[in-house]
């Protein structure tokens, strides 16, 4: 059985040159994303958000609040892998979480995670390219209402990357 962190075949092709096309991976960084990141941790009242992108062995942070200053982590350590699957909000608290934690210990050493939501980056073709994710220490409530809130701001951050690729292109 295939490893649910792992994407293959001619949809995960195309997502990669999607994302590459923007020309974001190791960028610097910008305070249009940061600016919307720290916004989101504000709103959520949570002490971690940030944009992933997720490359094909690695998620890379475009922008972050509150983590440890890692630019970058293994793909397969990742709940943005899970994240970029979904067309919606992406939530993971509770049993799930544990269990997810419990199949990856590495995963559990890396993350003191009580909550997780991350709304997908998508392409106007519609190839999820990362996510905007908030996380929590604790547990914590999450609605239908976080859930559109938190997915206008991927929507923002997705506008700002359909932008610079425009102003690279115009160069």
């Amino acid at each position: 059985m295939k490893d649910m962190y792992e994407s293959s075949g001619l949809y995960e092709q195309e997502r990669l040159k999607r994302l590459y096309s923007y020309e974001l991976l190791d960028s610097t960084q910008d305070n249009t994303f940061q600016d919307v990141v720290t916004m989101a941790a504000h709103m959520f009242k949570v002490p971690i958000a940030f944009v992933a992108l997720v490359d094909k062995a690695r998620v890379w942070f475009k922008a972050r609040c509150g983590l440890d200053g890692r630019a970058e982590i293994s793909r397969d350590l990742s709940l943005c892998s899970i994240a970029i699957l979904q067309n919606e909000v992406t939530v993971i608290k509770g049993a799930w979480l544990q269990e997810l934690m419990q199949e990856k210990p590495e995963m559990a050493s890396i993350y003191n995670v009580g909550f997780y939501a991350a709304a997908p980056l998508t392409t106007p073709d519609g190839y999820n390219i990362g996510t905007l994710c908030i996380v929590d220490r604790e547990p914590k409530p999450f609605s239908q209402d976080d859930a559109a809130i938190l997915s206008s701001f991927a929507a923002i951050v997705m506008e700002e990357i359909e932008r610079q690729k425009v102003i690279v292109k115009a160069e």
